[in-house]
């Protein structure tokens, strides 16, 4: 990874994060869905 630009590696970096944050939220039940509400009747 030396020789890739330096705004690569920050994408590379935030993109591996992200993805990271949405699998232990999934596994942990953390979906966006708990958070609209019993009665809004939305379907995410």
């Amino acid at each position: 990874m030396s020789e890739m630009p330096r705004w690569v590696k920050v994408f590379a970096v935030v993109g591996i994060a992200l993805a990271v944050l949405v699998l232990v939220a999934l596994v942990t039940g953390h979906d966006p869905g708990r958070h609209t509400g019993a009665g809004a009747g939305l379907a995410l």
